[in-house]
């Protein structure tokens, strides 16, 4: 007999509101030009920005707590990331996923100088490898020059994000080749787009198994 795969949505079972902020289920976008503003708005758009000699960058921030949609005793298998890139301004620069170290980061509050109000990264941006972020958990995208849905691979941020981090799994997504196109940026709609299409809403599916069975989650 075939093994059966069975699908649920979370997002109807377990989120009446999907916009609810600072939940199971964040996202929001860091500017280096507007150090102190929250980016908490319909994109997440990392990136370079601005004229040569004058760049500035955005990165984003994600997170998924895993322990809201699946079983304690699970063990995860597979797990990728679909994200819809709305537009692009970009000429064969690479992106990557690296382990955001904070796990406390409020996504209408989290700015390039501080993950929430009153609370500093230890380096703008979130570039301290010791406090802010893990570049010993990364996953590269390689280039990414089409408009249309993407889907990678983030079975290594998912993983840890399981058996060392309580579930939680967030990190931070931004451009890896500073820089070669001072405008190289992509965009890619977020939770807040949810009201206009939710059909383009980025989402985490991770396959588990548990009692000899095998199930797929929706996370968004």
């Amino acid at each position: 007999m075939a093994d059966i795969t069975l699908t649920h949505d979370c997002d109807i079972e377990r989120r009446p509101v999907p916009l609810a902020l600072n939940g199971d289920f964040r996202d929001t976008c860091m500017d280096e030009n507007a150090p102190d503003s929250a980016q908490d708005v319909y994109q997440i758009h990392p990136g370079s920005f601005g004229v040569k000699d004058e760049e500035y960058e955005h990165r984003a921030l994600l997170y998924f707590d895993l322990k809201a949609f699946i079983p304690a005793s699970a063990t995860i298998t597979a797990a990728v990331w679909h994200f819809y890139v709305v537009n692009l301004s970009t000429t064969g620069e690479t992106f990557r996923a690296v382990r955001c170290r904070r796990h406390d980061w409020k996504e209408d509050e989290a700015t390039w100088n501080s993950y929430k109000t009153g609370s500093a990264w230890t380096s703008p941006g979130a570039s301290d490898t010791t406090s802010d972020r893990d570049t010993g958990v990364v996953v590269d995208f390689g280039t990414i020059n089409t408009v249309g849905w993407h889907s990678k691979d983030i079975l290594t941020l998912v993983s840890d994000a399981w058996a060392n981090q309580g579930g939680i799994c967030t990190f931070i997504f931004e451009m890896s080749s500073l820089i070669a196109d001072p405008t190289a940026n992509i965009n890619v709609d977020t939770k807040n787009y949810y009201a206009a299409d939710p059909a383009l809403v980025h989402h985490l599916r991770i396959t588990y198994t548990l009692a000899d069975r095998t199930f797929q989650v929706m996370v968004r």
